[in-house]
């Protein structure tokens, strides 16, 4: 009897380890139901053995003993340095070559601890190339070093650095000196000094790398003329982009520049720098120019800045055109000791100061710019000292607090200056939405002219002659406003307003995006739009955007939900109860089990 029972007593204990572990199972899977088709990643961990650090001083020293593992030096078979971990503690650079011509690769290496015994030999950078070309350096880890990541100097020339982590050193991630038609690509560039310095170099092409939270400058560039920047994120350093004396032809175009001092800065002399296609938002000054000439800023969108967005000071002869400028927290565009400048075709608004700012500046032209919406004045010029400025065909709405009628106490523009042209001599002014509005009588002869000038607030008493009755030209839309987000059984209910100005032709549709994706078009008389592919338990972030026949607006305000959180937790509990149930007719069993041989 007593073997019977623990028999019995063995096959209950199976049977309840396995319906707990099936049970377990079952839950294991409600829970991670909505993940059942994620991807699973593993990731390889580099194993590296250690190695001296290396000099390579000729194409002679491209041998086994130098680090090498493979390859002849030629274009299709370069010289292979793999593999290796280098602590350059008290030994200079980790890595030196120099005087070669021949083809080589430095990947997959790990190099730290360099420190200065002298120069160029033992400079103390995690790698140099001296006098070098035809090398890339790929997917290294180099860090803790007392002088630069790489540092590449004189003459070094054709070579390529990419997709390396460069953190923590010294001075800077990267230093080119002297260096020219070398291309950086796909690196991540962080914690440094600086982020990349050119010094005296040309022709060099800075892509695609994530250059953030260095001390100093995202990319300095000093002396260095005819480099592209493009195509980079450069976040959370002081300045984002610095240049110095840096007199012609370099170009920084489809950037990503963020939480920076400075977005761009151009300083001391810099010239016929093109700045064009960038976004900059959440920087102190977005572009600021000083004592720099003959430069383009074009197309360029600068948002949510918390001083000026485009700062001219000391700084003449340049072009800023076509910029979207928007929701800053001081004066959109800000001149100061800056003659003989031209802003045309802007798009400001919603800032806090000033739509333009003019201060102690002369001869410089203002025109066609749509201000709209300007807590201050659309155009403020501000000094005797600022004369001879001509400001005409810009369109002025709703600035200062003006309404769509005029009203004396809210006038858009203001001028203290001297001999500032509001109109031009053929008899063109600027259209200021709240006179041309102010009657519909106010054109008697139908030529296009409200028949009074438009005072300028200002001790210049400054009028335009010959204010337009209607706009010259029209413009995107601006943004829809107060999108909100309902969320519902498996739906989210999107609600906003249309904007307060179209743009001066008829709003077409809304296009509705959702996580940075288009997912509906709705015609322009639909102010709301019911979003019904959502799935349970996902974030999502919405935006809006209005478009008439010019094209399509800045984007609304953005909304985040998480659909679906409580019928989730529903779901789990009516099939957590479900299980419980099985498991009690289980235990149910077992217990009868137990007691019927427990009492045999």
């Amino acid at each position: 009897m007593k073997g019977k029972i623990s028999s019995r007593l063995r096959i209950v204990i199976i049977i309840l380890i396995v319906s707990i572990s099936l049970a377990a199972i079952s839950f294991n899977s409600i829970a991670n139901m909505k993940n059942s088709c994620r991807k699973i990643t593993v990731m390889y961990k580099m194993k590296y053995l250690t190695h001296t650090p290396i000099r390579i001083n000729s194409d002679s020293d491209f041998t086994s003993q130098n680090g090498v593992i493979g390859g002849n030096g030629t274009a299709d078979n370069p010289y292979i340095i793999e593999g290796w971990e280098i602590d350059a503690h008290g030994e200079g650079s980790a890595i030196y070559i120099g005087n070669t011509t021949k083809y080589f690769i430095i990947r997959n290496c790990k190099l730290y601890n360099a420190s200065y015994l002298s120069s160029p030999y033992f400079d103390g950078d995690g790698i140099i190339l001296y006098k070098v070309a035809n090398g890339k350096i790929v997917n290294c880890e180099i860090f803790d070093n007392e002088h630069n990541g790489i540092y590449l100097y004189i003459s070094t020339h054709n070579n390529i650095i990419s997709n390396n982590n460069i953190t923590n050193n010294s001075n800077h991630g990267i230093y080119l000196s002297s260096a020219y038609r070398n291309t950086i690509i796909n690196n991540n560039i962080f914690n440094n000094d600086d982020g990349i310095y050119l010094l005296n170099g040309q022709h060099n092409k800075i892509t695609s790398n994530n250059i953030t939270n260095n001390s100093n400058n995202g990319i300095f560039l000093r002396k260095s003329n005819s480099n592209t920047i493009s195509y980079n994120n450069i976040a959370y350093n002081s300045n984002g982009t610095y240049f110095g004396y840096s007199t012609y032809s370099n170009i920084v175009v489809n950037n990503n520049i963020t939480n920076n001092n400075n977005g761009i800065y151009l300083a001391r002399y810099s010239a016929d720098t093109t700045i064009k296609d960038n976004y900059f938002a959440n920087n102190k000054y977005g572009i600021h120019l000083y004592y720099s000439y003959n430069n383009i800023i074009n197309n360029n969108s600068v948002f949510n800045t918390s001083a000026y967005c485009i700062w001219l000071w000391h700084t003449d002869s340049n072009t800023v055109t076509n910029n979207h400028i928007t929701n800053n927290n001081d004066n959109g565009i800000y001149l100061a000791y800056s003659d003989n400048n031209t802003i045309s075709g802007n798009y400001i608004f919603n800032n806090d100061g000033d739509g333009i700012y003019v201060w102690a500046s002369r001869d410089n032209i203002i025109t066609n710019n749509y201000i709209v919406h300007n807590n201050d004045y659309g155009i403020y010029i501000c000094s005797i000292e600022s004369t001879n400025n001509q400001i005409y065909n810009n369109t002025l709405i709703y600035n200062h607090g003006s309404d769509n009628f005029f009203n004396s106490s809210h006038v858009q523009a203001y001028d203290s200056g001297n001999n500032n042209k509001w109109n031009t001599s053929s008899g063109y002014g600027n259209y200021w939405h709240d006179w041309a509005n102010n009657n519909d009588t106010n054109d008697q002869n139908g030529d296009g002219i409200v028949d009074w000038p438009y005072s300028i607030e200002g001790l210049s008493c400054a009028k335009d002659r010959y204010p337009l009755k209607n706009r010259s030209f029209a413009v995107t839309p601006l943004p829809p406003t107060n999108l909100t987000a309902n969320v519902g059984n498996g739906y989210v209910n999107l609600t906003w307003n249309a904007p307060i100005d179209n743009g001066g032709t008829d709003i077409i549709e809304y296009k509705i995006y959702r996580n940075e994706t288009l997912i509906a078009t709705v015609s322009a008389s639909h102010l709301w739009y019911n979003d019904t592919t959502v799935v349970i338990g996902q974030k999502y972030v919405y935006y809006v955007t209005a478009v008439n026949s010019i094209g399509e607006s800045d984007r609304s305000n953005g909304v985040q939900v998480t659909i679906g959180s409580v019928y989730e937790i529903q779901a789990f509990a009516l099939i957590s109860g479900i299980i419980n149930a099985v498991l009690m007719f289980r235990f149910r069993k077992l217990y009868n089990i137990i007691f019927s041989t427990a009492s045999r």
